[in-house]
């Protein structure tokens, strides 16, 4: 069996952000801080970035108010104090060679060919309406899906279950017959798990096979630390970190050492934990189907194999689909 919709996240899942943001960051750390070490500034530019997209997708900034507001939180980390008007400048440059180096992900477009047709495809993003749709005209690929949910659009951001089920419906599909393709663990992974759907995570850092005996690690809770709203979780080999985190864990960042989690409260997901008044689905969307899989793959290319993986991870969490698969077989 073969699902009958696939969903995907968009940036760094179908279009390349992180070639573009590179490209952008050079060109922005040479025409207003030469002098600063390059590294230092990427790194802090990367934190600032998901601090004040999540603060967009919050409702504290608009689009245009975050990129002000992380460029100035950007200098001062370094000590420097800039006015607004030369803000709008780094912003207006960042964002120019952004624009300017927009490309898909290795093996998207070919993905897209040969899913077209075969089941219904569909986008589940956070970010702005207009910022999302534009990257869709320019890349060039709005044509191959039948719906696209924004978050900004919907009033609601992953990993909430309701944004999943806002695009499952529109679509025409049940959680049970879909799957969902994204790179980031913590909202498209255990977004579309919590709404009942498979998923597929892009592991494009190859994060679990960072470990050098083992591709598989188990967290322990780091010696010393008093119990906290977020938690440190130190890395060593052994089973699957994830498996050893509560059930209620929403991961807050990790690295190379340490994972951090927050445990969210019951009966909220963890969009609506950090959101008060977020929409959530009080129980996922699958509720007496078989908990569904999670695969992990660390590129979109060769096509071929992942098809495989995508029949393979829907149909080992679809109750009967193997049985169905052997007797679809003998009838052919």
């Amino acid at each position: 069996m073969f699902p009958a919709a696939i969903l995907f996240d968009l940036d760094d899942t179908l279009f390349d952000h992180r070639r573009a943001s590179g490209i952008a960051l050079g060109a922005m750390h040479a025409a207003f801080a030469p002098d600063l070490p390059f590294e230092a500034f990427a790194i802090r530019h990367g934190e600032v970035l998901e601090d004040f997209h999540a603060r967009f997708l919050a409702g504290e900034f608009t689009l245009d108010q975050a990129r002000l507001a992380r460029m100035h939180a950007l200098f001062a980390t370094f000590d420097r104090r800039i006015d607004d008007a030369t803000a709008g400048r780094v912003a207006h440059l960042y964002r120019e060679q952004h624009q300017a180096h927009r490309s898909l992900v290795a093996g998207a477009i070919e993905l897209l060919d040969a899913l077209h047709g075969r089941c219904r495809l569909g986008i589940v993003t956070n970010n702005s309406t207009a910022e999302q749709l534009e990257k869709l005209r320019a890349l060039d690929i709005a044509g191959y899906f039948d719906t696209v949910v924004i978050s900004e659009d919907v009033g609601i951001t992953k990993p909430d279950p309701m944004i999943f089920a806002i695009a499952l419906e529109r679509i025409g599909v049940d959680a049970s017959d879909a799957l969902f393709i994204g790179d980031n663990w913590a909202n498209d992974i255990a977004g579309a798990h919590a709404a009942g759907m498979a998923a597929i995570w892009l592991d494009r850092d190859g994060e679990l096979l960072k470990t050098p005996s083992s591709p598989r690690t188990t967290a322990r809770v780091a010696p010393g630390r008093r119990p906290s709203p977020v938690h440190v979780i130190e890395w060593s080999n052994g089973l699957d970190s994830r498996r050893s985190l509560p059930s209620n864990a929403f991961i807050e960042g990790r690295n190379d050492e340490v994972l951090r989690f927050r445990e969210v409260p019951e009966g909220k997901t963890p969009a609506a934990a950090r959101l008060p008044g977020q929409i959530s689905l009080a129980r996922p969307a699958n509720a007496g189907v078989s908990s569904p899989r999670v695969a992990t793959i660390t590129s979109l290319a060769p096509v071929a194999p992942l098809i495989a993986t995508i029949k393979t991870t829907f149909n080992k969490r679809t109750p009967g689909a193997e049985k169905h698969e052997q007797l679809e077989t003998l009838a052919t």
